[in-house]
C-alpha cells in the first residue's frame, strides 16, 4: 500500500499542474533541490549519529516491504506444542524449536527447553521487547525530525530567492519568474515534510507496535508452555490478539497477509 499511496499522490500532484500549465520546467529547481535535501539530511546528521543514519538507509526496504501476519501459525503451533508438553515434557518440542529460524519466538523457547524459571523467561522476554522499542523509536523519531525540518529548509531556500530578486529589481520582467523560482523551495519542504517523511516516520511507529504486539503474544505462549496449560485455553488466549473476523483463520494455522 505504500506505493499505491506514492503513485496516487504524485497522480493528485501531476493531474493539478498539468491542468493550468503543460510546462513542467516552471515546478524544478535544482537548486531548491538541492537546499531541502541537502540541508535536512545534513540537519539529521546534526542531530543524530552516523552509524543510526547509515542504520536507517539500509533498512529502508522495510517500509516498502509488504509483510507477513505470522500469529496465526504460531497460535496453531503453541496450540500443537501445549498439548505434546502436557503428555511428553518440554524435551519433546526441542527438534520443533531448533528447525524454527534466529527469532524472538526461538530464543524464548530455547529459554523455556533449558529449564529457566518463570520469572527468568518473562523478564528477559520483556526486556528483548523494550530495547526493541527503543532501536526502532530512533528510526521513526529520525524521520519524524526531518518532517520538522525539511519545510524550514524550503523556507531558507525561498529567502535566499527573494534576496537574489530583491538585488535584481532595475529589471522588472525577471520579478515575477524570480518569485516563481522562489516559492518553488517552500514547495518542496512542505511535500517532502507531508508526503515522504511524516508518512514514513507513521508507518515504522506502527510497524513497531505490531511488532510488540506480536512478540507479547509469542511471550504469553511460551508462559502457557511453561505453566503446562491445555491446548484450547493457549489458542484461546493467544486468539485474544487477533481481530475477532480473523481468529476462525487461525485455527487452521494458515498465515494472513497484513
Amino acid at each position: 500500500m505504500t506505493i499505491i499511496g506514492f503513485i496516487l499522490a504524485l497522480a493528485i500532484f501531476a493531474y493539478a499542474i498539468l491542468s493550468d500549465t503543460r510546462d513542467l520546467s516552471t515546478y524544478f529547481n535544482p537548486h531548491a533541490i538541492a537546499i531541502v535535501v541537502g540541508g535536512t539530511f545534513s540537519a539529521a546528521l546534526i542531530a543524530y549519529r552516523m552509524p543510526e543514519i547509515l542504520n536507517l538507509l539500509r533498512g529502508m526496504w522495510v517500509v516498502f516491504r509488504m509483510p507477513i501476519d505470522e500469529h496465526p501459525k504460531y497460535i496453531a503451533l503453541f496450540r500443537e506444542w501445549s498439548d505434546v508438553v502436557r503428555l511428553r515434557g518440554l524435551s519433546a518440542i526441542e527438534p520443533d524449536v531448533e528447525a524454527l529460524p534466529p527469532s524472538f519466538a526461538r530464543d524464548g523457547l530455547e529459554l523455556l527447553i533449558n529449564g529457566f524459571r518463570r520469572d527468568e523467561i518473562a523478564e528477559v522476554l520483556e526486556s528483548n521487547i523494550k530495547n526493541l522499542v527503543l532501536r526502532e523509536r530512533i528510526d521513526s523519531n529520525i524521520f519524524k525530525t526531518m518532517a520538522m525540518i525539511a519545510p524550514a529548509f524550503g523556507l531558507v531556500g525561498t529567502l535566499i530567492g527573494l534576496i537574489l530578486m530583491l538585488k535584481r529589481l532595475d529589471d522588472v520582467t525577471k520579478i515575477a519568474p524570480a518569485m516563481s523560482t522562489a516559492m518553488t523551495a517552500t514547495f518542496y519542504g512542505v511535500i517532502a515534510a507531508n508526503l515522504v517523511f511524516l508518512p514514513i516516520s507513521v508507518k515504522l511507529a506502527r510497524r513497531t507496535e505490531v511488532k510488540v504486539q506480536f512478540y507479547r503474544m509469542i511471550m504469553d505462549g511460551i508462559l502457557m508452555l511453561y505453566d503446562k496449560r491445555p491446548g484450547y485455553y493457549v489458542e484461546e488466549k493467544m486468539n485474544s490478539y487477533l481481530p475477532p473476523r480473523l481468529r476462525t483463520k487461525a485455527q487452521g494455522g494458515a498465515p494472513v497477509r497484513a
